[in-house]
């Protein structure tokens, strides 16, 4: 089977979290029924119409399955969402459905791992954390498949109004979505290898034990570090016109029911922000879209591809002797953003960016050189213990200035310049390091 993800793909899938606050009517926005967002993917799913999730909580909240209930925008009931328990592929359906069930606890990772949390241990090895797997099927006998969704609770989020105020906590929807809307514009790819350095780094975090005498190691495979090899062959079955193999998949928290997302159906532009391409995801919402606590996760998904299945007795199905197709699979992780935000740094500097003497350092201005020279330093000189020093801090920001961090972090990964407010404020991230870490300012 072959898949196609793009960003767009991932925001339409129909997996959504039912219930964003306790007692909350089930909700999404609009314009996610009509069009694509920018954090669908495109995968495609061959003959079989199957595709696998892997979802991967590294939260310290539970995530929990939700029946869907019936979902309404403006108060017009969505009828055509399919219950996605229904496992009878005997009954002609145009609904996205779970032949082997899903996942009704996603258990969070040990509080021991996260160091704002009570019950840190810096020497706790984290032997229970896996990602938890699904597969998913859809049938185009009835109808042609057009949306379906499936839904999960992360349970108690922490959150704050401002600086200083006091900790509160509500659920958050949790949303995998599938359409059959194609994305427009061209298809790209190139982000995948970035998101899987960071999902790494996010998995040592939370000090996940692997064993690297051992080659099946899940987080291995999760990564899917074989698969960044073929971009080309990726980036050319991207633009195959067989549009009825084709799904457009994406995964995001739901916004809360009191934002401007949900104010009349006519609303537009209410995605959350993703950097992306069609290979690999992340999805956050800011405030004013998505209300506090559902601002404090981030949702990242990626595709791996997979292997050709051959056989030398099948003849000439879709052109091709001998193929029975690629499956695909759906890789979705879901972080608290200060935890992303964190990773994403840590990937930087393991970067020819932080590394001085390298043409892609040379480039940048003197002083954005020094800081990014000194992240790498410092993480390197204190190991984890600098990682969980940086999540701290970002921990005490609001979710404003955390996703500035992470847009100033992602300027430089693509190589743009720094305006003087944000090479400012990256010099006081770093000095707000180097403190919590008791290190001097480096000449």
């Amino acid at each position: 089977m072959k898949y196609k993800l793009t960003c767009r793909t991932l925001l339409i899938i129909p997996v959504l979290l039912a219930g964003a606050a306790s007692g909350q009517t089930s909700y999404y926005p609009y314009d996610q029924l009509n069009k694509p967002t920018p954090a669908d993917l495109m995968v495609y799913g061959g003959r079989a119409k199957s595709v696998m999730v892997q979802v991967l909580n590294l939260t310290p909240y539970t995530i929990r399955f939700t029946t869907p209930a019936p979902y309404n925008v403006n108060g017009v009931a969505v009828s055509h969402l399919g219950d996605v328990t229904n496992r009878n592929r005997e009954t002609e359906k145009s609904f996205l459905f779970a032949p082997v069930g899903v996942p009704r606890v996603m258990a969070p990772v040990p509080v021991q791992t996260f160091p704002d949390l009570p019950g840190f241990d810096a020497n706790y090895v984290n032997s229970s954390t896996r990602p938890y797997s699904m597969v998913f099927a859809w049938d185009d006998r009835n109808a042609f498949v057009k949306q379906s969704s499936v839904f999960w609770t992360i349970e108690g989020v922490r959150y704050y109004k401002c600086n200083g105020c006091p900790t509160l906590t509500a659920d958050v929807p949790l949303g995998l979505f599938m359409s059959r809307i194609a994305p427009e514009g061209s298809l790209r790819t190139g982000f995948l290898p970035v998101l899987v350095d960071v999902v790494k780094e996010a998995a040592t975090f939370a000090k996940i034990a692997i064993n690297p005498l051992n080659p099946l190691s899940w987080v291995k495979a999760f990564m899917g570090i074989k698969e960044l090899a073929d971009d080309a062959a990726f980036a050319q079955r991207q633009q195959q016109s067989d549009e009825e193999g084709k799904m457009y998949m994406s995964a995001y928290a739901i916004p809360d029911i009191a934002t401007t997302c949900y104010a009349n159906i006519s609303t537009s532009g209410c995605v959350p922000s993703a950097h992306y391409n069609d290979d690999a995801a992340d999805a956050q919402w800011g405030y004013a879209l998505g209300g506090y606590a559902a601002q404090e996760i981030m949702v990242t998904t990626h595709i791996i591809r997979g292997k050709r299945a051959e056989q030398s007795w099948v003849e000439n199905i879709d052109g091709r002797r001998g193929s029975l197709g690629e499956l695909g699979m759906v890789m979705i992780t879901v972080m608290r953003s200060q935890d992303y935000v964190a990773a994403f740094a840590a990937h930087l500097a393991n970067t020819p960016l932080a590394r001085a003497g390298t043409p892609e350092n040379l480039r940048l201005t003197p002083d954005v050189r020094a800081n990014v020279q000194q992240l790498r330093h410092l993480l390197e000189k204190h190991g984890l213990s600098g990682a969980d020093a940086l999540r701290v801090i970002l921990g005490r920001l609001d979710t404003a200035e955390r996703q500035h961090v992470s847009s100033i972090l992602h300027t430089l990964r693509s190589g743009g310049a720094l305006t003087n407010a944000e090479r400012q404020y990256l010099h006081r991230l770093i000095v707000d390091l180097r403190h919590a870490l008791n290190e001097k300012e480096e000449a």
